[in-house]
């Protein structure tokens, strides 16, 4: 479990080309219809990520937090998971294979502590891919990693480029 921050960071390395690549007038996008605002996806990308960090202590995952950063700004956002990042990896770097061990209580079953980790760590790849459809409505680039994780993307002369191949 040692590397597993390792994995985590490079995982969480997605939500920062995000945030990366997004200014503070772009977290009112939405993609139309009923979808969240960029601003409210990154909310609840990281109040989840809060539910998993307090499991961590409590031994039970519960949805519902309500935390959020002191600024709703590119830079508060930042700021805000770079803090949780921060407690992930003390938290995990700490813990003996024994509590590692411990079950974890979510609504009708239960999972050690190191898978329940384990699912966490796919959050941001989840997140990756709904944050890339918000980058190609901007037009913004995606970045090497988020490519590499999410494919090339969903734009209209990828698809079409596609389609010439054969491969649409």
């Amino acid at each position: 479990m040692k590397r597993y921050p390792e994995l985590m960071e490079l995982n969480q390395k997605l939500r920062h080309d995000v945030l990366d690549a997004i200014s503070d007038e772009d977290l009112g996008h939405t993609l139309g219809g009923d979808t969240l605002s960029l601003a409210e996806l990154l909310l609840q990308q990281g109040r989840w990520k809060d539910d998993y960090v307090q499991a961590w202590s409590t031994l039970e995952l519960r949805h519902g937090s309500q935390s959020s950063p002191e600024q709703q700004t590119v830079a508060g956002f930042k700021l805000w998971f770079g803090g949780m990042e921060q407690d992930i990896r003390t938290t995990l770097e700490a813990m003996s294979d024994e509590e590692l061990s411990r079950p974890v209580k979510r609504d009708t079953y239960s999972l050690p502590l190191e898978i329940t980790a384990c699912t966490y760590r796919e959050s941001p790849i989840i997140f990756a891919g709904k944050a890339s459809l918000y980058l190609h409505s901007l037009r913004r680039p995606l970045s090497a990693q988020l490519k590499g994780f999410v494919g090339q993307g969903v734009g209209r002369g990828n698809l079409r480029r596609n389609i010439l191949r054969g491969q649409g």
